[in-house]
This record gives structure tokens, C-alpha cells and sequence, in this order.
């Protein structure tokens, strides 16, 4: 059954909601509870380090579901036909066996890159406090991230660009 347009607006909100607490509110949070203060690189570290273990948290888990797996082999097999298409090559179960289950483009490297960015970014604007209070700093600069993963993801969008066309010169 296909969503109305408010169920679609609905669900992806709820998806962004979710994945804004889930990759910048709470690594913020537990970061901030660790005892490190917002205006060091430390902090950024961490933070980055806690939204990687998050997601490869996520992979995980999600991968225990039988469904998912088979998803993630079905991701493989794809990357594998797309390396034989871009070669040239024809399609064939063969061909496709020779190429890796890695690729350039892959959405996967793509949420990787982000958080890379996100860090470099983040430890860059970030490194001052904006006001006295620890609470409303931390408050403040969540608001400021939300708003600032727009370049973030243009930024890994473009990483993932590039290595898509000069993938061969560094494989």
C-alpha cells in the first residue's frame, strides 16, 4: 500500500528526528557527561568516536536480523555488478565474480565519510565557548550542528564524488 503524502512527510521526519538524536544529540551528550569540555578537540574526538561506534552498533545489530543479512549480501552482489557494468564488461555471473563486494560510491562509506567530516568540521567551528553556562554551551552548539551537517554531507557527497572518478589510481 502506497503512503499519502502527509504519512511520507510523517515518516521522514520522524527519520530525521531520529537520526539527529541518534548521531548528534546523544554522542554530544555522552561526550559532554564524560567530563570533556566542549571547546577542545578532545571532545570532538570522542564525540566523533561515539557516533562511529554508533553506527557500526547499528550495522550490527541490524545485521543479526535474517532479513537484513540476506540485505547485505543482496549489497555486495550489487556492488559486484556495477564494478563489472562501469568496466565495461558484460554482465555475468562470472565477471561479476571478479569484482569486490567493495565500492567507491557505496552508501556505506558515504555515512563513514560524514562522520569523518563532521569531526573535522565540528573541532574546527566549534573549539570556543559561546557562553559561561556548560548547560546552554552544550544546548547552543547541538543547535549549531544540526544546521551545520548540511555541509557536512555536501562535503562527503563531493569526498565520495572524487573517489568514485580516482578510485583505480589509489586501489
Amino acid at each position: 500500500q502506497e503512503l499519502s503524502k502527509s504519512e511520507a512527510v510523517a515518516a521522514i521526519s520522524v527519520s530525521l528526528v531520529f537520526a539527529m538524536g541518534l548521531f548528534v544529540f546523544l554522542p554530544h551528550l555522552l561526550t559532554s557527561l564524560l567530563g570533556y569540555k566542549t571547546d577542545t578537540l578532545s571532545f570532538h574526538l570522542i564525540d566523533g568516536l561515539i557516533k562511529l561506534a554508533v553506527l557500526l552498533g547499528y550495522l550490527w545489530a541490524i545485521g543479526l536480523m535474517g532479513e537484513i543479512r540476506r540485505v547485505f549480501m543482496y549489497h555486495g552482489a550489487e556492488h559486484k555488478a556495477i564494478a563489472t557494468y562501469e568496466r565495461g564488461a558484460e554482465l555475468s555471473v562470472e565477471n561479476a565474480k571478479r569484482e569486490s563486494r567493495f565500492h567507491p560510491r557505496c552508501g556505506t562509506s558515504f555515512l563513514f565519510l560524514v562522520i569523518g567530516v563532521s569531526i573535522i568540521l565540528f573541532s574546527l567551528t566549534l573549539q570556543f565557548r559561546i557562553v559561561d553556562n556548560k548547560l546552554l554551551d552544550n544546548i547552543i552548539k547541538i543547535g549549531i550542528k544540526i544546521p551545520l551537517m548540511l555541509p557536512v554531507a555536501g562535503i562527503a557527497y563531493e569526498l565520495i564524488r572524487i573517489s568514485g572518478k580516482h578510485h583505480e589510481k589509489w586501489c
